[in-house]
């Protein structure tokens, strides 16, 4: 069922956007195969951007959690998974290697995921959490204002509670399963600019390279959170506000220093200095923090990252970039059913970009 509606959905993007948005025949010769010319980059700052990361934090221990330690808990946060931009159309033959994000055309593409919450403060540090996404959709550049970009996606979301957790809390009064799954539809628009050496800008006296404002909204196609049940007996369903989540953000990237040669001899505390671009970037959403009441709240959760970013992110040849951030994140528990908690943290991040 979701491979066909998202079939569907991309074959009827595609002559969309191809024809009436665009209004031009697409060129043979433009189309695409396995490359990604960036129409839609991922986001920095979302925290279900699908990459491949490790994320260490301390905050509060999840409830009914197999520990008798007080006060903060070490968790940590990977994640393993990507974008697959895999056919595509230009719409005008410009070397975005020399023009990087100016190419006007559409790419469909497939993503996915699979975030992992673990507990170092546990028994057995104890696998809290799985999530897993799955989806895919169109994304694309306009041909006639070539730095607003869009992006369309349908995926498909699945939550399940560790093994180990679960065997420990399933003990306790109180605690309830829920098996969260549903689908959604997510639209988001961007406006960007990559900047170029004959129009520098520069911003507390930095080089600026890159700069984006997004803003986009999710609608959930299934209402997910009927029929949940508990582990024993049946449990009060969630109750959510509705079906729209919003999201908004931006990020700015400084110019480092250019990216040493393959066939550098230079010594590996030295390349550690010589990241090519220094990032900050803000994602704000405004989400349904799950609730087994009546009165169910919808909440801002705000995600801030300070990063250093190691290659030519910019490039469609840029290969392997590696990101080390710090990022302050206070909001909604973004792990499965724990989002009827509030947290806080400052995480330690790697990240690597294929």
């Amino acid at each position: 069922m979701f491979i066909r509606k998202f079939l569907l959905v991309a074959l009827l993007s595609c002559h969309f956007f191809g024809s009436a948005i665009f209004a031009q025949e697409v060129d043979s010769t433009l189309s695409y195969f396995l490359k990604d010319f960036q129409f839609f980059k991922p986001m920095i700052a979302n925290l279900r951007t699908p990459q491949n990361h490790a994320r260490f934090y301390c905050a509060d221990a999840v409830d009914f959690s197999n520990s008798t330690k007080t006060g903060k808990h070490l968790f940590f946060d990977p994640s393993f998974g990507g974008y697959f931009p895999f056919l595509g159309w230009k719409f005008a033959d410009i070397d975005s290697n020399s023009i990087p994000l100016r190419t006007p055309g559409v790419a469909l593409f497939l993503d996915g995921a699979a975030h992992l919450l673990l507990d170092f403060n546990t028994a057995s540090s104890d696998v809290i959490n799985a999530d897993y996404r799955i989806g895919g959709g169109i994304a694309g550049r306009f041909n006639w204002l070539t730095f607003l970009a869009f992006r369309y996606r349908f995926f498909h979301e699945s939550t399940h509670i560790g093994d180990e957790y679960t065997l420990f809390a399933s003990l306790q009064p109180g605690f309830r399963r829920y098996n969260i799954s549903y689908e959604a539809h997510e639209i988001y628009l961007s406006i960007d600019h990559y900047v170029t050496k004959q129009r520098p800008i520069k911003f507390l006296n930095k080089n600026v390279s890159y700069m984006r404002a997004y803003a986009g909204t999710r609608f959930l196609s299934k209402d997910s959170y009927d029929g949940f049940t508990g582990l024993f007996e049946s449990a009060n369903p969630i109750i959510l506000t509705g079906k729209n989540e919003h999201q908004l953000g931006g990020e700015i990237f400084f110019r480092g220093k250019p990216a040493p040669d393959e066939l550098s001899n230079d010594p590996w505390l030295s390349r550690l200095f010589s990241f090519q671009y220094v990032v900050f970037a803000v994602d704000l959403g405004f989400q349904d923090k799950y609730d087994i009441s009546l009165e169910p709240s919808r909440v801002w959760s705000t995600n801030i990252v300070l990063g250093l970013v190691y290659g030519e992110n910019f490039r469609i040849d840029r290969g392997r970039t590696v990101r080390w951030q710090l990022n302050y994140y206070s909001g909604i528990n973004p792990h499965g059913q724990f989002r009827n908690k509030k947290i806080r943290y400052i995480g330690l991040d790697y990240i690597i970009d294929f």
